[in-house]
């Protein structure tokens, strides 16, 4: 039975509901906290919104508007459907808050007491999130015209910082929040992006984002009106790498008059590096190709989870003539879930969706997409009337369908796994989209360089050149594109015929440091490395920074045995690039070579710390402290932990690496381990054919099998 005293209190409050529900609505009490949580963001002066919404009077001018579109859901905009998906942030109204403002409305939309206003929210005119650390803009403004279609533009901004550094968070200024309709950034570190760009009179460039810009670290960075996503807890930073470019990519709506653009960007900066590094996804085709007329075309896309994973975010992306879009993950139990579902998509409200509690899913996990697109003239979006045929494109009127995941692997190895895998997947699906690209725009130097790109990425070197080729066809006198063909070949073996490209690139361009180190590489592999010092001399003598070249002219010198001329020049390269594991590295084995292993050590360490699941570093470092002569030196459990670290990330097969853990284990005393270990390595190298490593790990095994450690100088083993 129900005690008295709570049926006495359920009616109590039964009755206070009631009452509550018989006063009249007011804008005070009942709208006035709607309309600032959820549409004051845009609507307020200096912001997209095309009316201000902070006063009574703004509010009760528009009453009816405003009632109108929230019953229809077409304001605020919020795309994903209840039920399907719950997201931080979600802009939609409740049930009681559309049937609040109907009231309202029908009631004569009383104003009520003062008394009853919530506090007024704070804006600034300033940045949202505080100071920035850094803040980069467009070096000029953009002139948007008064009229036309809509103008998709992408911006490179070059970022000024001269060491790694991690970033908390982004806060996006639009500059002109009335034809700013939202914005996509990435981060370039190869310059390509910059080519396109200087390869246009005006400010920015058209079409292809080219695949080297990418989200950093597997993280979003877009912007849309009200949108401001909170810094980065510590240890959830991306990495920020000196040399690098933002890339914004800008929707624009004009706006009847001529209107300048230019953005802002604040960055939000701190020292503590990420300890989990996500992914990023992508479910995507570019095969689109959509018949005039067509109500019903369907893309479908799945892709097999080959980790464990959380899914954080996600990133629908479609164009004019989407309607509906859902992704589900099935289990390999069979179990479904959706993901998201927008079953009114609409290109002017895109957005990054950040769920609420992370989703996980097993390896095995199958992720779909399915977009439906409308090219009737039912479409009330479609851009041509009559309809016309439209396929795969950059452009506003091309279509697209793609959703990025950004997930989060259990381990580092499960990320590199991932990236791997999502790659292949990646690559593959750009061949057939820039395919599709060049065959409007065959003579495209910029898309043949980016189909090149995408074999590259997938092996394909034969084809990548055939592409390069093509490339430079178009623009013979492109010292670029004679580098770029110079840098496949290379990659093929092709040595002799790179460096005839590298020399053409720097005949047409003398001041192309990278064609001189490059050119350098080439005859470095090719056993002319006296030629070799003299190119990197030459790319230094052009860019005293160039950290590679400092690097490549140490490993040169060290090569021909002047091993403390190299050191000079691998601390050199540590100092324009503190970033950069590799001369750091070759830093630390210079060093030990020449007898100075606490300064080895400390370098290591240093590397260490920029690559901390590099398999070789971690064995080189694990072998100076298993087997160098002096005791002081000698750190026998962590030789063991780094050997261990070093086996598990090469799968327990690197015979090189299987060596060194056996070393290890025998100066640790644990001589049981370090034969069995030593065997397998030995059984490994034979089968690889590597006869003189299996006799050298024979005759280690020996002293194993005496119960005694190996101790021997750096360059016994890895230093030679």
């Amino acid at each position: 039975m129900v005690p008295r005293a709570f049926l006495l209190a359920g009616v109590a409050a039964l009755i206070s509901a009631a009452s509550a529900r018989a006063e009249p609505v007011t804008f005070t009490r009942d709208i006035a906290p709607i309309i600032q949580d959820h549409c004051a963001s845009c609507h307020r002066p200096g912001q997209p919104g095309p009316f201000s919404l902070l006063s009574f009077a703004d509010v009760r001018r528009r009453a009816r508007l405003i009632a109108s579109v929230t019953a229809s859901r077409y304001m605020p905009p919020w795309k994903p459907d209840p039920g399907h998906g719950e997201f931080v942030g979600e802009r939609r109204l409740s049930v009681d808050q559309i049937r609040s403002i109907q009231e309202w409305v029908t009631e004569g939309a009383p104003e009520g007491v003062a008394s009853s206003l919530p506090p007024p929210r704070t804006w600034t005119n300033g940045w949202q999130l505080g100071e920035p650390d850094l803040v980069i803009a467009m070096p000029v403004p953009y002139t948007l015209n008064a009229s036309g279609p809509d103008v998709l533009r992408n911006f490179v901004i070059p970022i000024p910082v001269s060491t790694r550094r991690y970033v908390r968070g982004i806060e996006f200024q639009p500059g002109n929040p009335r034809v700013v309709h939202h914005a996509t950034m990435r981060i370039d570190q190869t310059r390509a992006s910059n080519r396109l760009d200087e390869a246009d009179p005006s400010p920015g460039y058209e079409g292809i984002i080219p695949p080297d810009a990418q989200y950093p670290d597997g993280h979003f960075l877009a912007w849309t009106p009200g949108q401001l996503s909170p810094l980065a807890d510590d240890g959830s930073a991306w990495r920020l790498e000196p040399r690098s470019d933002l890339v914004v990519q800008l929707h624009m709506v004009p706006s009847g008059r001529p209107e300048s653009v230019q953005v802002r960007i604040g960055v939000f900066l701190t020292d503590v590096p990420p300890t989990r590094i996500p992914s990023m996804i992508r479910l995507s085709r570019e095969d689109i190709d959509i018949a005039a007329g067509q109500r019903e075309y369907v893309l479908e896309d799945r892709y097999v989870l080959p980790v464990d994973v959380e899914v954080r975010e996600l990133q629908p992306h479609a164009h004019l003539l989407a309607r509906r879009l859902e992704a589900k993950a099935q289990l390999p139990d069979g179990t479904m879930r959706s993901l998201i579902r927008i079953t009114d998509w609409d290109f002017r409200w895109q957005d990054v969706y950040r769920l609420k509690e992370p989703l996980r899913l097993p390896a095995g996990t199958t992720l779909s997409l399915r977009i439906t697109y409308d090219n009737s003239s039912d479409n009330p979006r479609n851009p041509f009337t009559p309809p016309r045929r439209v396929r795969f494109g950059e452009s506003t009127t091309d279509e697209m369908g793609a959703l990025w995941l950004q997930v989060l692997p259990r381990s580092p190895r499960d990320l590199a796994t991932l990236d791997q895998d999502v790659s292949r997947k990646s690559a593959a699906e750009d061949v057939v989209g820039y395919r599709r690209l060049l065959a409007a725009a065959p003579d495209s130097p910029g898309l043949h360089e980016a189909l090149a790109s995408s074999y590259l990425r997938l092996g394909n070197g034969e084809e990548a050149l055939k592409e390069l080729d093509a490339s430079l066809r178009l623009d013979p006198q492109s010292a670029m594109a004679q580098y770029n063909l110079g840098t496949a070949l290379l990659v093929q073996g092709r040595q002799d015929d790179a460096i005839a490209r590298f020399e053409e690139a720097i005949r047409l361009k003398p001041s192309m440091a990278s064609a001189y180190n490059s050119l350098g590489v080439a005859l470095k592999s090719k056993g002319r490395i006296g030629e070799a010092i003299v190119q990197y001399r030459r790319a230094i003598a052009v860019e005293p920074e160039y950290a590679h070249a400092h690097n490549n002219l140490g490993s040169a010198l060290q090569a021909l045995g002047n091993v403390n001329e190299a050191i000079a020049e691998y601390a050199l390269a540590v100092g324009a690039n503190p970033t950069d594991p590799v001369p750091h590295r070759n830093w630390a084995k210079a060093l030990a070579i020449i007898g100075d292993p606490e300064r080895a050590v400390a370098r290591f360490r240093a590397a260490l710390v920029l690559v901390p699941d590099s398999p070789m570093l971690l064995a080189e470092f694990a072998w100076l402290l298993a087997v160098h002569p002096d005791a002081q030196v000698r750190a026998p459990g962590e030789s063991v932990e780094l050997a261990e670290r070093a086996s598990m990330w090469t799968g327990d097969r690197d015979p090189v690496v299987l060596d060194v853990l056996a070393a290890a284990y025998a100066g640790a005393g644990r001589y049981t381990q370090a034969i069995a270990v030593a065997n397998s390595a030995i059984a490994f190298a034979s089968q690889r054919n590597a006869t003189r490593l299996a006799m050298e790990i024979e005759r280690r095994l020996r002293l194993y099998e005496a119960n005694r450690a190996y101790v021997h100088s750096f360059a016994e083993g890895f230093g030679r």
